[in-house]
């Protein structure tokens, strides 16, 4: 998990991060080497996203993505989970398996982003993660990659939620 407190507004965060077809334009260091923003509706989005990671694998996933707000707060949740690979995505997961050499499909996954208001004009913003990264992996490696990456992915949408708030 990685807390941060920041001068942005809700609404760019909240924008950057569903803001799925353009991650490989302003998150260099998440490894996502493919974002495809595959449905949106009123109550959630599809994402498929292939990372292209150091010294392992390339890996591949589709989550879904819910936002609940709690108005007498301001408080907004963006909560994700992957979807299992044989769903109503399968024929589309095969494609991206013939087209980018058969990653490893993740289906471990679950997290979410927590946006919160504070007093001064700052917001808390806390990303949450847990993956299992698949294959055979020491246990110490998963857990840095995990810290490393959720890091990298928390200054990415920081930069690009106060790029943003510039031009609005």
């Amino acid at each position: 998990m990685v807390t941060q407190k920041v001068r942005v507004t809700s609404t760019s965060v909240i924008s950057a991060v569903e803001d799925a077809d353009n991650y490989t334009s302003f998150m260099p260091d998440s490894y996502i080497e493919k974002s495809v923003l595959i449905q949106r509706s009123s109550e959630f989005m599809d994402v498929y996203h292939l990372l292209d990671l150091p010294f392992v694998s390339n890996r591949h996933y589709i989550y879904r993505m819910a936002r609940t707000v709690d108005p007498s707060r301001g408080r907004v949740r963006l909560d994700w989970i992957l979807i299992p690979r044989e769903s109503e995505y399968a024929d589309f997961m095969d494609s991206m398996d013939v087209e980018h050499g058969h990653p490893i499909y993740l289906d471990t996954s679950v997290g979410g982003w927590d946006i919160i208001p504070l007093s001064n004009g700052e917001i808390d913003l806390i990303y949450r993660i847990y993956a299992d990264p698949a294959g055979r992996l020491p246990n110490f490696l998963v857990s840095k990659s995990n810290r490393v990456a959720a890091r990298g992915v928390v200054g990415d949408m920081i930069r690009e939620a106060k790029r943003r708030d510039k031009r609005d």
